[in-house]
């Protein structure tokens, strides 16, 4: 047991009455914003399958003891952590800086408990209509008489300041209501059935950046479009991603994984774990470079299988050469799934497929139909494959009628600029969660509408170019980019510090067996 000296903290789990509860403690644990820490979990009550969760996750930090009580309170910084419930990853960080306030003291913060100072009472709960039930706890100095109901033998909270009630949150979700609308459905040619994953959670956001070479939008594809400096600009954005917990996945393209200078940028934030990586496939930048590339072959999912194949190959080996092992998660360049993808990224080693873009119709441009897709996980039938959808979204009274969206989704409407018309008359509207033209208020009433309708997993996505000013149409100048990061962080802060939502970790998306401490390796 390491002791004070070293400012390792000692959190002890008693542990939750079912096995999902264990799975996403221990997760919000892991997702913490502080690594330094060991993590006692009682063994009473942790049945076989228990210890087997446990063992899974292969992370020495976790210990099972038969007597936590005595260890905990042996000279070390401790906190009770209550069972089944889900920390925001600034938790522990939040709960460091008040030890270093007071180096003397140990602080124990159990049973979502406020402690003003003078008394004990229930923490504030959040306001009317909260998805979840949630307290509030600070540190505080205290008498050792007050504390002994939170902790028996628990030492004085001795903290010479305090921190905002608001930053200690400890919530245990309650029961999520149904997706509004849960039907397989079918995409080129294969089925999608709707995934209840994470429906036990409170809401998760994930961050997906498609990273590649910077190019015009509205040129010709060529192959020589391999600039990558734009991903000098990455961490501005990682910096509010780190803030908030958030480990964002950076899906490259071939120019990225193949050139030093994509290389170096990718391996500066995955190396230290801050992020995960994937294969995002582009015909036009991909070898082999035998075919010319038209808009409709644009789209990956349009070529040969043969020569999709190829093009995958080429890129997951390029991977696998300059970061160690192929990804596991994957998304098809232009969103441009076709009849072989599913099953040909699938025999590659894919897990996780982020290549649908829901209520969308892009068969006027070449592309797939994707009008039946809601922003809710699907599995793929016959497949070892998750499909996590962008969200995205109709909202307004029109919304329901899905078969306008095919229409809508031409190019002849797009000339009459039929959907801004239906926007401005509040009777549909098409919102992503992106900072890409689309506003923080605006994608604040995306989620909102999204949660109303039952979903609980986000998926904020933005192309990297966009971080540095004239390589995309949403950003053109220095005061666009600003703005641009603004929007991000606007929406990261409402979405962590006013709805209580968690910070998605790409790994958490994977198999509990495929997990492990995948945050520790540049590629998951």
């Amino acid at each position: 047991m390491t002791g004070r000296d070293t400012g390792t903290v000692t959190l002890l789990l008693r542990v939750p009455p079912t096995l999902r509860l264990l799975e996403l403690t221990l997760d919000s644990v892991l997702g913490q914003t502080v690594a330094d820490f060991t993590l006692l979990i009682a063994r009473d009550a942790l049945n076989a399958d228990g210890a087997a969760l446990v063992a899974r996750y292969n992370d020495p930090r976790f210990i099972i003891t038969e007597s936590p009580a005595a260890a905990a309170f042996n000279g070390v910084a401790f906190a009770e952590i209550p069972p089944g419930a889900v920390l925001l990853p600034t938790w522990l960080a939040h709960l460091t800086a008040t030890l270093s306030a007071a180096p003397a003291a140990s602080v124990a913060l159990c049973r979502c408990t406020l402690f003003d100072g003078t008394t004990l009472s229930p923490g504030p709960t959040l306001p009317a209509g909260a998805l979840w039930r949630s307290a509030y706890l600070r540190a505080a100095n205290a008498d050792p008489a007050d504390t002994a109901s939170l902790v028996a033998g628990a030492t004085a909270c001795g903290a010479a300041t305090t921190h905002p009630a608001r930053l200690l949150i400890l919530r245990t979700p309650g029961p999520p209501p149904p997706y509004q609308r849960r039907l397989p459905t079918q995409i080129c040619g294969r089925t999608y059935l709707p995934a209840a994953i994470e429906a036990e959670r409170p809401p998760t956001l994930h961050v997906v950046v498609d990273t590649e070479a910077e190019f015009d939008w509205h040129a010709p594809f060529t192959p020589d479009l391999s600039a990558v400096s734009a991903l000098h600009a990455l961490p501005s954005a990682q910096l509010i991603f780190d803030r908030y917990g958030l480990r964002p996945v950076y899906l490259i393209d071939y120019p990225v994984a193949s050139q030093p200078e994509g290389v170096a940028a990718i391996r500066a934030i995955t190396g230290r774990g801050a992020a995960a990586l994937g294969a995002h496939l582009h015909p036009w930048t991909t070898p082999p470079l035998d075919t010319p590339i038209d808009r409709r072959l644009s789209f990956p999912g349009n070529l040969p299988e043969a020569a999709e194949a190829a093009k995958l190959d080429a890129l997951l080996a390029m991977i696998a050469q300059n970061f160690g092992v192929p990804p596991v998660f994957y998304k098809a360049g232009r969103y441009g799934i076709g009849p072989n993808t599913a099953g040909l990224i699938a025999a590659r080693g894919a897990k996780i497929d982020f290549s649908l873009l829901p209520e969308t119709d892009l068969r006027d441009v070449h592309g797939p139909d994707f009008r039946m897709v809601n922003a809710i996980p699907y599995q793929v039938a016959g497949l070892d494959l998750l499909s996590i959808p962008m969200t995205r979204a109709d909202v307004g009274p029109l919304s329901r009628w899905w078969r306008l969206r095919g229409w809508l989704d031409t190019q002849t409407a797009g000339l009459l600029h039929v959907r801004a018309f239906l926007a401005r008359a509040g009777l549909l509207e098409r919102l992503t969660l992106t900072p890409e033209g689309v506003d923080a208020r605006l994608q604040i009433v995306l989620l909102q509408t999204l949660l109303r309708r039952g979903h609980r997993l986000f998926v904020l996505h933005f192309h990297s170019p966009s971080l540095a000013a004239g390589h995309t149409p949403y950003v053109r100048t220095e005061s666009d980019r600003a703005a641009f990061l603004s929007r991000i962080d606007a929406v990261c802060r409402w979405f962590f510090e006013e709805l209580g939502g968690v910070p998605g970790r790409p790994w958490d998306l994977l198999p509990t067996e495929e997990r492990g401490r995948r945050e520790e390796r540049p590629l998951c």
